[in-house]
């Protein structure tokens, strides 16, 4: 992978910033240490990087929003000339800057810097960090959200940009480049709410609706959903003892990795989701209890009794924690694959590294009896409410 070096026996994402955005990213090589020795294992923590890393570049190409930044110091500095004498000096001086735009980035983006300056065009952004401190929604929803209408800002510098029609064409690139309709709606949602909120304050008409049928109603799937099967108690005992014996590294004596085994364990005795347990902090844990204050949903908030068998294990896991999360030894959690998963990473980072992690598995482990098809950590989880649900109904 041309995007992999080897440094001091650790292997790094890397990835070149090109000459045209250096200025606005601000460097010129993008560089994250993966904090494995494996190339194989490295190749699968890069990928995300590297993808966050060109959307990064793409953004900074497709939009003005720092182009923007620079329009509203013209404005400022124009609406505070002492005379007209330093009027007429900066209005020159701020056509040569268009006229170098124009030649460098083309006359769409150069025509949006001089309509900021002057004073004609809006910044889409203009109040996108009061949205943000009122949304009163729980961090996941809040943090997806906040994604949506970045991706919209970085289309569309300039509110008076977004019209229907630019936005259906914006739908159908997302929809060429690979977004399903589930996330194309979810953006749009994310959308609408920004500007609803751009109409309280009027910087918007009440009346305009550019997000308002602009999607095709499709016709819904005859073809059912697949579900992850529970796995039943000898079969989560099974994968237990196998990912018991998993070793970090190849060395003949490379010392256990428990972390995997540990995940198995406390998900199968909870019930809790991935993440959830990646993301509980000491506070949530007590000799007797595990609250989930992060849950997928707020109906997911609960309270679990810590049972007798992990009674130990979350003792251990709260003695050796170093940095506020119920994790072990590492500071990223329990799941933490070497520079993957952030302290509360999101899940789909805690997902990746469960993949990661069950891939050094031997695979007759991690077929679900069912249907055959590689295990999610919900098939692990689901043997507790599967469980949960015989006692109540004998």
């Amino acid at each position: 992978m041309s995007n992999l070096e080897r440094r001091n026996g650790v292997w790094y994402a890397t990835l070149l910033v090109p000459s045209d955005v250096r200025d606005i990213l601000g460097k010129t090589r993008f560089r994250k240490s993966l904090g494995t020795a494996f190339e194989r294992e490295a190749e699968l923590l890069a990928a995300p990087h590297i993808a966050h890393w060109k959307a990064q570049i793409r953004q900074a190409r497709g939009s003005t929003n720092a182009v923007a930044t620079e329009a509203l110091r013209w404005k400022a500095a124009l609406s505070t000339a002492p005379d007209e004498d330093t009027q007429e000096a900066w209005e020159g001086a701020l056509s040569t800057v268009v006229e170098s735009k124009e030649e460098r980035h083309g006359p769409e983006q150069a025509s949006e810097f001089l309509g900021i300056a002057t004073g004609t065009l809006t910044p889409s952004d203009v109040q996108f960090e009061t949205w943000k401190s009122r949304i009163k929604l729980i961090p996941k929803t809040k943090d997806q959200m906040v994604k949506d209408v970045e991706l919209l800002l970085a289309k569309f510098p300039t509110l008076e940009a977004i019209t229907k029609a630019n936005v259906r064409r914006w739908i159908d690139e997302m929809e060429e480049a690979g977004k399903g309709p589930a996330s194309t709606g979810r953006i749009l949602s994310s959308c609408r709410n920004y500007w609803r909120h751009l109409q309280t304050y009027d910087v918007v008409s009440r009346e305009s609706a550019p997000f308002s049928g602009v999607t095709t109603p499709r016709p819904k799937s005859k073809t059912k959903k697949a579900t992850n099967h529970a796995y039943s108690t000898e079969e989560v005992v099974k994968l237990w003892k196998e990912a018991s014996s998993r070793k970090l590294g190849r060395a003949a004596n490379a010392p256990p990795d428990t972390q995997l085994a540990d995940l198995i364990k406390l998900g199968a005795f909870t019930g809790a989701r991935i993440e959830e347990l990646c993301s509980l902090k000491l506070d949530q844990v007590t000799d007797t209890t595990i609250s989930i204050e992060d849950a997928k949903t707020e109906a997911g908030w609960r309270t679990i009794p810590i049972h007798s068998a992990i009674a130990p294990l979350v003792r251990s896991l709260r003695e050796t924690s170093s940095d506020g999360y119920r994790e072990t030894r590492q500071r990223a959690g329990l799941l933490r694959a070497p520079g993957g998963v952030r302290a509360g990473g999101g899940s789909r980072e805690v997902g990746r590294c469960w993949q990661v992690r069950r891939g050094s598995l031997r695979r007759p482990f991690l077929l679900c009896p069912i249907c055959a098809q590689v295990c999610q950590f919900s098939c692990v989880s689901s043997c507790f409410s599967t469980l949960n649900r015989r006692i109540k109904n004998p």
